[in-house]
């Protein structure tokens, strides 16, 4: 079953590489991969309200029985991709946001890969980050 976050409910189309979006946040669900990528930007050291309403509605659709939705994704992959605005690499604002998957992923007992890590304040300025870039490509194998 794919998820899709702009329906705000269960898709019945058969599972397919899917972007569940909202304006400035998107997951994947892929197939055969059996788990979730997250790809967020830290935002005032926190998730953004569409992310914390995403995970919200994981909360409500694991209280519905006929959706199974917690026993489909236990032991599943979690990824997040996250780009903060530290100019300092000793200081981190996205690990609250860190901090928030990974808790996410053990209540709902997925498999935590941790989280890739870029920096950037503007559009197209993720391209300078070499190193988030260079994790990147081996990042979601």
């Amino acid at each position: 079953m794919a998820w899709s976050l702009s329906e705000n409910r269960p898709s019945k189309r058969p599972s397919q590489t899917r972007a569940l979006t909202t304006r400035n946040s998107r997951a994947w669900r892929e197939p055969g991969s059996g788990g979730c990528s997250v790809v967020r930007s830290a935002n005032w050291y926190s998730v953004s309200w569409p992310m914390k309403l995403y995970l919200d509605h994981w909360s409500a659709w694991m209280r519905v029985p006929s959706l199974a939705f917690g026993d489909t994704l236990k032991g599943r992959n979690l990824w997040a991709v996250i780009v903060d605005s530290d100019e300092d690499p000793t200081t981190c604002s996205a690990d609250p946001v860190i901090d928030t998957m990974r808790k996410t992923a053990e209540y709902m007992e997925m498999k935590w890969h941790g989280a890739l890590l870029g920096h950037a304040n503007k559009p197209g300025e993720i391209a300078a980050d070499t190193d988030a870039l260079e994790e990147a490509a081996t990042y979601l194998k």
